[in-house]
């Protein structure tokens, strides 16, 4: 056991063991920025060129972000999947599916990202493709 002093008036006597622990949780503990770091999903309004878009969305991280797998679609308003695209990134990046005919369709992004176990998602407004 040792005997610790808190303030002036106050002697408490704490075993040896209770100590070690808690320096050991505390030497052990991330900084807070560390653990707060994360991305942000942001999915695109599909733009139209000659009848022809695809699906994208930007995900904005925070220095120090871990890496983040996602999922970036093109749906019809209908909620049909047109095109899909899947993988790893680090850091800010936009990701995009292949380009779809989109004559008559009505279209939206959808993104999807997980960042260290957390998912995240947004979809953009609709497009009519022309």
């Amino acid at each position: 056991m040792k005997l610790a002093t808190i303030g002036f008036a106050i002697r408490l006597v704490v075993p040896s063991s209770v100590v070690v622990v808690a320096a050991a949780a505390l030497a052990g503990a991330a900084a807070p920025s560390s653990l707060a770091a994360t991305c942000t999903p942001q999915a695109h309004v599909p733009f139209v060129v000659n009848s022809f878009t695809s699906g994208a969305g930007t995900a904005t991280c925070d220095a120090g972000a871990p890496s983040w797998q996602y999922t970036v679609r093109l749906t019809g308003a209908n909620g049909q999947v047109l095109k899909q695209s899947q993988g790893s990134r680090t850091g800010t990046q936009t990701v995009t599916t292949s380009a779809f005919y989109c004559l008559g369709w009505s279209l939206h992004s959808f993104l999807y990202i997980n960042v260290g176990g957390a998912g995240k998602s947004h979809t953009s407004g609709n497009t009519t493709c022309t």
